[in-house]
């Protein structure tokens, strides 16, 4: 309803005062952008005359309700506790309910309530600034920005404004804020914008090992199927260390909580300081990079840093925004590395996380919450292995560590030693260990100190009285176990029999074995360990070679498939007898036939790179040449990436996932859950359920339910942790953009899983598909379609 005549005139009064403030430059109201939900402070006390202290302390700009605690002690030991609840106010407040997050194309209403504290009517106008958190470009009209208001004592008042989301905006920063005379209140938020359309990204790897002349092309680009979002990034290397350090980069900021993720971190810490012992040039490029960027980072970096919630919102849900970066931000990434303290503090963080995760029986299980896991805690174990094949010293908190993982896992054995002996047959020695027997004697043969050699050798013999011969991890695991057991001929033996299996395809040499969800079925966690028997038995210097050569074929834009094997491949390269390490400084780079200049210390170190996108990158780029002086190993990637719409996404893949939509009401009479679709009408409030129901064909471990959630709805359910509904046990992952379930064991058949939410914004906004995939498989996978969600 409009205000009464005579409020309203005062109000145009105060409206046409504060606009020609604001034109003038004279009254910017004050906005309040710490909204911390938690604040922590050392207080400087201040002992008073009758034995009480008094201390000081600011709270974040949050208008709210705070949990105040503090502890007291004294010199004898004394303590005491003392708690409260503290509120935050003002005269005037705005209260804005902000999305999570937005994505590209949606239409959104934002609301907010201007609440009035005083005793005496109020009345003024209220704004809104919507502007691209990148260009920092104003993206509503003047005539939209700005609504009366007004509100009886004690009451407030509700205001909302539509807003729409561009296109090719990343962050958006939304500032609110009211003003009644001299008094004012604002917020200023950063909302992570996800693209409305899916990822597409070309890869064109090329390893070089031959003089001559070689091209890449990116097919796309050149016919013009890309539009002004794409990005083209292309990285010549001279020197692998670079491929190395770009992986490690990536695998050290995987955003999820679990064991193995912790063990990551940690890996690439300790591989990082391994390739600077042993490479000082690359360090020393790294440190000029340090100290010729500039000290004003771009604005959408400046913006992350500033809120991590706007960073974790956007590299979760979005990850290749983090592989597309500029090559300035990866020069900062690379170059941080290097900062004083940097990887100390990181493994300090890491060993102390992975500590943390440890179960008293010396197990790790794959989340917090869930049973000891076999693969996870055997795996880790391998990973300290291969960090001390490179040289890396443990230290006493890693020792420790070491100690409990790996009796553990000897108890394992033990039992896996008595159900053999309990076998009734008289030809013992044709029995044959499994594969997670075998997989647990490699991980316990770098570490024969920690190992009981009576329980290790009575397997070994059984090992060697019968080979494996059923995949080539096995086999190679198998090499290894026999060659640092002493059984060196059955080691050579079994080499040979390995080799038999490799394939060449233009010089390169790998396995073509079956792929499947299981560790023994990972092409890549298979390559490399067939390397790692090669190099341990030796006199396979081609097969290497070759081998070496397809592993770098697999590598993708930052990464090679999985986490899993992206380490493993790490660990070989690091390993590796070849010269990757040295640089000939004498290659071209040719685009369009134009020769590309780098910076002289650039080529010195061998890593060459550059990055178009947007109205920059036209189809010359397409055409890349490189002119290979001399033989050496060499390795150029071109990456396209660019975007298809979400909303036209439909259900595929290997998994079959179908994903309904329901809206709690009435039938009959009864509460119940009632299927939306098109017709169904969604008010602000309305709670919702969304069910996936998921046919798995086979049994699958480690498996990644990633369900996007649309920017006007909130999670019921807003707490991280372990659940158990339906016959199945997942850990929970609620993020701004989603929620993350990861299943450690999911079994043949068809599963359903259901969660809810509330509709807490009017608008329109893409429900996108939820995808499922195995973790450490990502071919097995599929997703359900997108819908979009329209609420009144």
């Amino acid at each position: 309803n409009p205000p009464p005549p005579a409020v309203a005139g005062k109000l145009d009064v105060v409206a046409e005062e504060m606009a020609s403030g604001l034109k003038a430059g004279e009254f910017i109201p004050p906005i309040r952008t710490n909204l911390s939900e938690t604040a922590f402070f050392f207080p400087h006390l201040r002992t008073l005359g009758d034995g009480s202290v008094e201390f000081e302390f600011t709270v974040p700009d949050a208008l709210t309700r705070w949990r105040f605690m503090a502890l007291a002690h004294m010199k004898d030991g004394n303590s005491g506790t003392f708690e409260q609840f503290v509120i935050t106010s003002r005269d005037l407040m705005v209260m804005p309910n902000m999305p999570r997050i937005v994505r590209e194309g949606d239409v959104i209403t934002l609301a907010a309530n201007v609440f009035n504290t005083t005793e005496k009517q109020l009345g003024g106008m209220a704004y809104i600034q919507v502007r691209d958190a990148v260009s920092g470009q104003l993206l509503m009209s003047e005539q939209l920005q700005e609504k009366v208001w007004e509100a009886n004592a004690g009451t407030g008042a509700l205001i909302d404004w539509k807003i729409e989301v561009p296109q090719g905006v990343k962050a958006l920063e939304i500032t609110l804020s009211a003003i009644s005379g001299q008094i004012s209140d604002g917020e200023k938020h950063l909302i992570a914008v996800l693209p409305s359309r899916t990822l597409i990204t070309e890869t064109k790897p090329l390893f070089m090992d031959r003089a001559g002349n070689y091209k890449l092309s990116a097919e796309a680009l050149a016919a013009g199927k890309v539009d002004g979002q794409a990005s083209l990034t292309f990285t010549y290397n001279e020197n692998a260390a670079w491929e190395m350090l770009s992986a490690l980069t990536w695998l050290s900021q995987r955003p999820y909580e679990s064991s193995d993720q912790a063990f990551n971190r940690l890996f690439s810490v300790a591989m990082a300081q391994q390739i600077f012992k042993q490479n000082p040039q690359i360090e020393m490029v790294m440190k000029l990079w340090n100290a010729s960027l500039p000290g004003d980072e771009d604005a959408l970096s400046s913006a992350l840093e500033k809120d991590p919630g706007l960073k974790a919102a956007l590299l979760t849900a979005t990850p290749w925004l983090d592989e597309a970066m500029d090559e300035t931000h990866r020069r900062r990434v690379f170059a941080r590395l290097v900062e004083d303290g940097s990887l100390e503090s990181e493994f300090f963080s890491a060993t102390s996380l992975l500590k943390e995760m440890q179960l008293p029986e010396g197990a790790w299980a794959w989340f917090k919450g869930m049973y000891p896991s076999e693969e996870t805690t055997v795996d880790i174990v391998s990973g300290f292995g291969m960090l001390k094949s490179v040289g890396y010293e443990q230290n006493d908190e890693t020792r420790a560590m070491l100690e409990n993982a790996c009796g553990w896992i000897l108890k394992k054995l033990e039992k896996e030693l008595e159900n053999i002996e309990k076998q009734n047959t008289k030809d013992k020695q044709n029995i044959g260990l499994s594969p997670s027997a075998i997989k647990k004697l490699y991980a316990l043969s770098y570490f024969p100190e920690l190992s009981d050699r009576l329980v290790v050798n009575s397997l070994v013999g059984y090992l060697e009285n019968k080979l494996p011969a059923n995949s080539p991890i096995e086999m190679a695991y198998a090499t290894t176990v026999l060659h640092r057991s002493g059984k060196v001929d059955a080691a050579k033996a079994l080499a040979h029999s390995l080799s038999e299996y490799l394939l060449e395809e233009g010089g390169s040499l790998f396995f073509r074995a079956k792929q499947g969800p299981y560790w023994y079925q990972a092409p890549i966690e298979s390559h490399v360990a067939a390397i790692e028997a090669f190099r341990t038995t030796g006199g396979f210097d081609k097969e290497l070679r070759g081998m070496e050569k397809w592993l770098f074929e697999q590598k993708h834009t930052q990464n090679w498939s999985t986490t899993r094997a992206t380490m493993y491949a790490l660990y070989a390269l690091a390993s590796s007898g070849q010269k990757y390490f040295s640089a000939e400084q004498t290659d071209r780079v040719l685009v369009a036939g134009k020769v590309v200049d780098f910076p002289q210390q650039e080529s010195a170190s061998g890593y060459r790179s550059f990055s178009a996108s947007g109205p920059v990158l036209s189809k010359d780029y397409a055409d890349i040449t490189i002119e290979k002086k001399k033989d050496g190993p060499s390795f150029a990637t071109v990456h396209l990436s660019y975007f298809a719409d979400t909303e036209q996404v439909e259900a595929g893949g290997f998994l079959k996932a179908s994903s309904v939509l329901y809206k709690r009401g009435y039938a009959d009479g009864k509460e119940s859950w009632l299927p939306v679709d098109a017709s169904t009408v969604l008010e602000k409030g309305d709670r919702l359920m969304q069910r996936l129901t998921v046919e798995v064909p086979q049994d699958l471990d480690f498996v990644h339910i990633n369900a996007p959630r649309a920017a006007i709805l909130e999670p019921v359910d807003m707490l991280s942790g372990y659940r158990y509904s339906s016959g199945l046990g997942y850990y929970l992952a609620v993020t701004d953009a989603g929620s993350d379930l990861f299943v450690d064991n999911l079994s043949r058949g068809t599963h359903t899983v259901s969660w809810e939410m509330t509709v807490s914004h009017s608008g329109k906004a893409v429900q996108g598909p939820v995808a499922v995939s195995c973790f450490y498989a990502p071919s097995y996978s599929g997703h359900s379609g997108s819908v979009v969600i329209v609420t009144e």
